[in-house]
């Protein structure tokens, strides 16, 4: 276990971490922005004048929009805001579903693989190898793909450092879940309340607050713009944010 400090918090006695990867460990802005950009263009290459409502409906405009569906939304929610935006337009439902299918598809194939767009952000390795160092059981937790999760833990050689690497699977609970949280203290042997939450959205604030953990940290600083983190409206427990990684420093419990 160790005390993990931040310029304005102690989170004593964390036996693991749980960090959500998009925005808190891996650098997407970018890779995002290219995203959303090209998917917008091949649907309304299908259905002119679609296109803006699609960009706000995903939460892109001039940047990615760090709380946008884009950013923090799952793959399923982006494709359902994307079919409703051509049910709007006057597309089929069939139809519009069918296009948007396709068109992130090709999205998607543009842009593959996915971890070279997406490198860890400044601080996110040395804090990973420090937590590792001072006997800290580490897991990623993140709405990407399980492939692509796999994939950015291996491409940067994270692997050894990570006893849980979870993303999306129809085999597996979604971390908005219950299921969730739980299954993870499981894999790494942990209880809630030795366990620590750091991330870039509401819904990793959800996460340490349906888990009961002991603390969380909010990393702003993982986008073009800061993203705007309320940790006080679902967490009652100790919080703080900040603007990047290395400003977390970790001190070894002494047994």
């Amino acid at each position: 276990m160790a005390a993990i400090y931040t310029p304005d918090a102690v989170f004593k006695d964390i036996a693991a971490v749980l960090f959500d990867k998009d925005g808190t460990l891996a650098g997407v802005a970018a890779y995002l922005q290219q995203l959303g950009q090209l998917r917008s263009r091949l649907l309304e290459a299908q259905v002119p004048s679609v296109g803006d409502a699609v960009r706000q409906a995903l939460g892109l405009g001039a940047q990615v929009q760090p709380g946008g569906l884009l950013a923090a939304g799952s793959r399923a929610e982006n494709v359902a805001a994307a079919v409703a935006c051509l049910i709007a337009a006057g597309c089929d439902r069939s139809v519009a579903q069918r296009r948007v299918t396709e068109a992130f598809a090709k999205a998607d194939a543009a842009l593959t693989p996915k971890a070279p767009h997406t490198p860890p952000l400044v601080g996110a390795t040395a804090l990973i190898k420090a937590l590792d160092w001072a006997g800290v059981k580490l897991g990623i937790v993140s709405a990407d793909s399980q492939p692509n999760v796999d994939d950015f833990v291996q491409t940067y050689r994270l692997t050894p450092y990570f006893g849980l690497v979870q993303g999306l699977s129809p085999a597996l609970p979604v971390k908005t879940e219950p299921a969730f949280w739980q299954q993870a203290c499981r894999t790494l042997a942990v209880s809630p309340a030795q366990l620590l939450v750091i991330g870039d959205s509401a819904t990793d604030v959800k996460l340490a607050a349906d888990s009961g953990a002991a603390g969380f940290i909010g990393v702003t600083g993982g986008w073009s713009e800061p993203a705007a983190i309320a940790t006080t409206a679902q967490f009652t427990g100790q919080a703080a944010l900040i603007s990047h990684l290395g400003q977390i420093l970790i001190e070894p419990s002494v047994i």
